[in-house]
C-alpha cells in the first residue's frame, strides 16, 4: 500500500495489536475482514438491522427493538420527525445557534465559525439523536449531491443542507432533486452562476445527469448535455449587494431562448426557468435514474456485491411511488434481504461518531475532533472536493487506519480535553478481568465480539499475554480498563458494521 505506519503509542498496545507494525500486515487484516464476518452466527435479523441504520447499536438499542419488533422498530425510524426528537434538536439549537439561524442574517457572519457550528451540529446528532436511521440518510444524500464548503463557503452549505437535504431525507427523489437544484450553493459549486446564453457552462448539467441521476452509461449524450446546460442557462445566485445574496436566483436576461431536445423530449422556446424544470421532471422520471438510484442505495445498505435481483426490485419500487424514498428502503431493509449483506467498512465519521455514541461521551465542542483527528483520517465532512462525495469502500480509507486507532486510544486516555467519557457506569459492578471484558462486549458490540478477540480483550485485562505467562489473575486497574476499552475499538471486527 505504500502506507507507514507510526509506532503505537503504548507498549499496551502491542501488545493487542502487534499486526499493525507493517502496512502490508494491516492491509492483510483488513481484507480478511472485508471478506469474512467474523460474528454471523451470532448477528440477529435486529442487530442487522440496527448496524445499518445507526451510527452504533448501543443497549438501549437493542432494547427498543425487543420491545418494538424488527418491523415495528423499522416503522417507528421511517415515520419519526424532529417534533419526536426535541431533547436533541433543543441541545442543537441552545448549542449551535447559527444552525437555525435564517440565512440573511447568517451570510453576513464569520464563515469559519458557521462551519464549526455546523460539523458540531452534524455529529452532535449523529450521537445523540433519536433518529439515526434519518442521520444516516442526510449523510448518504449530501454525498450524493456532494458540496465542498471550502469552495461554496459555509452559509450557503449550511443553508444547503438545512433546505435541500434534511427537508427530503426520507421524502421523494424528484422532491430532493428540484431542492438541489434551487440551490445557490449548488450553482455556485458547479459553476451554473456563470452560466449565459451563447456561453453555456456545462459543469452542472453533465453532474445532473452523470452523478444526480441517470448515472455513467444511463443513455445520455454530448449532446444531450449541452442542451440540458442551454436549458439550465440563467439558473445562478443572487448578486451582491441584493436581498437574495448568495441564494438561488433565475436571470432571464442570461437565459438561452429557443428549442431544445434533451433525451428525446422537445422543450419549445420561450419557457424561461420553465425550461430547466422540465428537464427536472424528464430526468426523474428516466428509468436510468430509477435503476441508478436503486443501486447506490441498495449499495449504501447491503455493501459490496451481486443485488441485481434487488436492485431491480428497488427500481421498480422507484417507479411506482414516483421516486418514494421510504418505500425504497422498505425494499432493502427486510430480515430476508438484509441476511445477504456484506460487512461494510465504517467511514472516519461514521466510526468516530460511533465511539462517542457507545461511550455516552459528552462532547459540545467538536473542533479537535474534526481537526487534526478527522481530517488526518482523511474524512472531514463537507469537504471533500470532487461533486461525487466521499467514497464508500475499503479501498479507500484502509490507508487511514492509524487515526482510527489513536482516536480511540486519546477518547479513552482523556486526550482530547473537551471530551468526557464516565466509562465505570457502562462496566456497573464488574471487576474481574472475565467480567470487565464480558462488559466491554455487551457495550461495544452488542454481545457479538468475535471469540478469538473477546479472548485476546481477557488475557490482556488479565495481564496473561506473551509478557504475563504465569502470573496470577488480578482484578484490572483503572488504566488497564481504559486501554481495554481503546483496544475493543481498534479490533479489526469493529471497523465493520
Amino acid at each position: 500500500m505504500g502506507t507507514t505506519v507510526a509506532a503505537p503509542k503504548s507498549s499496551s498496545r502491542r501488545e493487542l495489536l502487534a499486526a499493525a507494525t507493517s502496512a502490508a500486515t494491516l492491509f492483510s487484516l483488513v481484507s480478511r475482514a472485508e471478506a469474512e464476518d467474523t460474528s454471523a452466527q451470532s448477528v440477529t435479523p435486529e442487530v442487522r438491522l440496527l448496524r445499518r441504520c445507526t451510527y452504533a447499536v448501543k443497549p438501549s438499542d437493542l432494547q427498543d427493538i425487543q420491545q418494538l419488533g424488527f418491523h415495528g422498530w423499522l416503522e417507528w425510524q421511517l415515520g419519526m420527525t424532529d417534533a419526536d426528537n426535541q431533547v436533541c434538536e433543543s441541545e442543537v439549537a441552545r448549542l449551535y445557534p447559527r444552525v437555525y439561524m435564517p440565512f440573511a442574517d447568517l451570510r453576513i457572519l464569520d464563515d469559519s465559525r458557521t462551519s464549526d457550528e455546523h460539523f458540531d451540529a452534524t455529529m452532535y446528532r449523529s450521537i445523540h439523536s433519536e433518529r439515526q436511521l434519518y442521520e444516516r440518510m442526510v449523510e448518504f444524500w449530501f454525498d450524493h449531491f456532494n458540496l465542498d464548503w471550502y469552495k461554496c463557503s459555509a452559509a450557503p452549505t449550511l443553508q444547503f443542507v438545512n433546505e435541500s437535504i434534511r427537508p427530503h431525507a426520507l421524502g421523494t427523489f424528484p422532491e430532493l432533486l428540484s431542492a438541489t437544484a434551487h440551490s445557490g450553493a449548488m450553482m455556485a459549486f458547479l459553476d451554473n452562476e456563470g452560466s449565459r446564453a451563447g456561453n453555456p457552462n456545462e459543469n452542472y448539467a453533465r453532474e445532473l445527469m452523470e452523478l444526480h441521476t441517470m448515472g455513467v452509461g444511463g443513455g445520455y449524450t454530448e449532446f444531450d448535455v449541452k442542451e440540458v446546460a442551454r436549458c439550465l442557462t440563467g439558473w445562478a445566485t443572487g448578486h451582491k449587494n441584493q436581498p437574495n445574496w448568495r441564494e438561488f436566483a433565475y436571470h432571464d436576461m442570461y437565459h438561452e431562448d429557443g428549442v431544445k431536445h434533451v433525451l428525446g423530449h422537445t422543450i419549445p422556446a420561450g419557457g424561461g426557468q420553465q425550461d430547466g424544470e422540465q428537464v427536472l421532471q424528464i430526468l426523474a422520471t428516466h428509468p436510468s435514474t430509477a435503476r441508478y438510484i436503486a443501486k447506490k442505495l441498495v449499495a449504501w445498505f447491503m455493501g459490496a456485491g451481486n443485488f441485481a435481483t434487488l436492485e431491480n426490485a428497488v427500481a421498480q419500487t422507484y417507479t411506482a411511488t414516483n421516486g418514494d424514498i421510504k418505500s425504497m428502503l422498505r425494499v432493502i431493509l427486510r430480515p430476508g434481504t438484509l441476511a445477504l449483506s456484506k460487512p461494510k467498512f465504517k467511514r472516519p465519521f461514521h466510526l468516530f461518531a460511533g465511539i462517542l455514541r457507545l461511550l455516552g461521551a459528552q462532547v459540545t465542542v467538536f473542533g479537535t475532533v474534526r481537526f487534526p483527528r478527522l481530517a488526518e483520517a482523511g474524512h472531514e465532512q463537507f469537504a471533500w472536493p470532487l461533486p461525487d462525495g466521499y467514497p464508500d469502500n475499503p479501498e479507500h480509507w484502509s490507508g487511514h487506519m492509524l487515526p482510527r486507532w489513536n482516536f480511540a486510544f486519546d477518547v479513552m486516555s482523556r486526550q482530547i480535553r473537551e471530551v468526557v467519557v464516565n466509562w465505570k457506569p457502562l462496566i456497573g459492578s464488574a471487576e474481574w478481568p472475565h467480567e470487565v471484558a464480558d462488559q466491554i462486549n455487551h457495550v461495544l458490540y452488542g454481545g457479538t465480539m468475535p471469540q478469538a478477540e473477546h479472548d485476546r480483550l481477557r488475557a490482556f485485562l488479565s495481564r496473561t499475554g506473551p509478557n504475563h505467562r504465569g502470573a496470577p489473575v488480578r482484578k484490572p486497574s483503572d488504566a488497564r480498563i481504559e486501554e481495554a476499552f481503546a483496544l475493543a475499538m481498534c479490533a479489526p471486527s469493529f471497523q465493520w458494521y
